[in-house]
């Protein structure tokens, strides 16, 4: 059995390293490459625009590096696209001119980013200017950041932490909902505060913390969609702040966190399970708003005392879809169980059918509870006691 156990962890080491050769990039923090020779090709064509015929960010993108040709698609678009947007924010660009970045400084944050999670790599860091639209990304080939953002150097160990738990994270090939969205762009800021120490966005969370259940309960209704708008790569209003769902997902990592004993564990889970569903039900921050719960009875409201009693049937209605069914008397002195069989749910499964027999002069009542009732998240039926008396 020793035998057995040394030979399968050998070839987990050696699957490991292999899996790290594979692509190149290295799993030692003192090896991790920052690469910045773009920055002096973006220059010097800034330098030759308002003296060439030519378009000079022509040559700045194609002989860029691999980090600035994945940078194209989607933010740098094409050098056409890139003159526009220098000639309009020239003087922005200008003060970035003098950045400079010492890799050294990133070497604590690496490591600590290796003591919380082993299986870590590394891959290079790509600086580049690119069109005001994108801070950094993630590609399969490595990290970019667009210099051109960095309001605050400072901030610049946040950002590539950010960056480069994205790069760890276990990603589906499939759009993801706003949840799932949420999640990965969140539970990166939570990680990047944790390793770097710097808080994610103090004024966004600020008013997220002031707003908690209004957000939390308005997100729940939209966390499907595959609409990011109002919570994701938004502009934000006056009355609200833009990419409130990176707070969310953030709340949701933290709580996953803050819940397991075995930090480690709790990180590895939130880097790599795709379950996004679970870790948010996980979470119990929705537990509030995703309780299923009855709206009302029907055809007489709760606690009536003037039902008819030839009345055969009674509905329950809820506020959500549901499945199963459980009910129970209430085990009170002279409180009769009416219920006498099941007529089942509505098409939009929101609605269940009763049949009943009553007697008139007299006092009814049943629990309706969440042993069988259940939610499509399998949230359990908030428990509700139907009463009311007979003429």
């Amino acid at each position: 059995m020793r035998i057995i156990i040394v030979y399968v962890l050998i070839f987990w080491i050696s699957l490991e390293f292999v899996c790290a050769q594979e692509n190149g990039f290295t799993r030692d923090p003192a090896r991790a490459e920052f690469i910045l020779e773009d920055l002096h090709r973006f220059w010097t064509a800034f330098d030759a625009m308002e003296i060439r015929d030519e378009n000079p960010f022509e040559t700045y993108i194609n002989s860029g590096t691999t980090g600035l040709q994945d940078f194209v698609p989607n933010r740098i678009v094409s050098a056409e696209n890139l003159l526009e947007k220098v000639r309009q924010r020239k003087a922005d660009y200008l003060k970035m001119r003098h950045f400079t970045f010492a890799p050294e400084t990133m070497l604590p944050y690496y490591q600590k980013l290796k003591e919380w999670y082993p299986y870590v790599q590394f891959p290079p860091v790509y600086f580049v200017i690119g069109s005001f639209n994108s801070g950094g990304t993630a590609s399969d080939r490595g990290l970019i950041i667009g210099v051109e953002r960095l309001e605050d150097a400072a901030n610049l160990p946040f950002l590539l932490i950010h960056e480069s738990i994205h790069f760890q994270q276990n990603r589906l090939d499939r759009q993801y909902t706003l949840l799932e969205q949420a999640i990965v762009e969140g539970s990166a800021d939570f990680l990047a505060e944790l390793i770097t120490g710097t808080l994610a966005n103090p004024t966004l969370y600020r008013y997220c913390e002031e707003h908690q259940d209004r957000l939390l309960r308005e997100f729940v209704q939209e966390m499907d969609r595959f609409d990011y708008s109002g919570w994701l790569y938004n502009s934000g209003s006056e009355d609200r702040p833009k990419d409130i769902g990176y707070w969310v997902g953030y709340k949701i990592a933290a709580s996953i966190y803050a819940k397991n004993t075995d930090k480690q564990l709790a990180i590895n889970r939130i880097l790599n399970n795709t379950d996004y569903l679970t870790l948010m039900k996980e979470s119990e921050l929705f537990n509030e708003f995703l309780t299923p719960r009855v709206a009302n009875v029907a055809p007489f409201p709760n606690d009536c005392g003037e039902v008819d009693a030839s009345l055969t049937e009674l509905t329950l209605h809820f506020e959500q879809p549901m499945h199963g069914s459980s009910f129970s008397p209430l085990r009170e002195d002279q409180i009769a169980f009416p219920l006498v069989d099941i007529i089942g749910y509505s098409e939009d499964m929101k609605s269940f059918r009763l049949k009943i027999k009553l007697e008139p002069d007299k006092r009814y009542g049943f629990k309706v509870t969440g042993k069988g009732f259940k939610n499509e998240l399998g949230y359990p039926l908030e428990d509700y006691e139907v009463r009311f008396s007979t003429r």
